[in-house]
This record gives structure tokens, sequence and C-alpha cells, in this order.
């Protein structure tokens, strides 16, 4: 049923969507927000556009915090949205991460 998407295993800089969903974990006290490599790859083929919307947002990656920004055109992705997982210290389990994932999307 294409209602309900397409799963695609295609590296993450390589997809082209109307939403990018990014979890993210709160970082240890006085560390920065880190982005993984496949972010990281995003981030470079949209100038650096995700780094400045989490820097100058105030995004902390604390249970529910949140930020969204619509691309210019021509971006892979329409929008961008940063959900904040809390501390990965938090979490017990893969089944435990992917639990919290879907209650915050």
């Amino acid at each position: 049923d294409d209602r309900l998407g397409k799963i695609s295993a295609a590296a993450a800089a390589d997809q082209r969507t109307d939403v990018l969903l990014i979890p993210l974990f709160q970082p240890l006290p006085g560390e920065p927000l880190r982005l993984d490599s496949a972010l990281d790859a995003i981030d470079t083929g949209l100038g650096g556009a995700l780094t400045r919307l989490l820097a100058t947002s105030g995004f902390s990656g604390v249970l529910g915090d949140s930020v969204a920004a619509t691309l210019p055109d021509g971006a892979p992705f329409a929008s961008v949205a940063a959900l904040g997982l809390g501390p990965a210290a938090s979490f017990s389990s893969p089944r435990d991460l992917h639990a919290r994932w879907g209650a915050l999307i």
C-alpha cells in the first residue's frame, strides 16, 4: 500500500522526502550536541543548515525538545525537524529507544 510510504536502504544523504525527522540525544553536561556521520553528510549537503538551525534555536536534545524549519527549494527535503530523545543513558535497550522515538513522532 503506497499510502504508508516506501522503505529504502539507500544512504540517508541520498534520500528525497518531504520531511526529514532527526532524533537526537541530549549531550552530557558540558559537551556539545553532535551529529552522527549520516547526519553530518546531510548537513554538508545542505551547506551547514542543520548545524545552524540547531545552534541558533537553543535545541538541547532534552526529551520532547523540538525544532523545525522549511528548507529552500532544491534541497532534498522540504523541511527538517529535530526531536530530543533525552540522555542516551536513559535507554535500557534498542526496543526502549524505538518505543520512545515512536511516541514522539
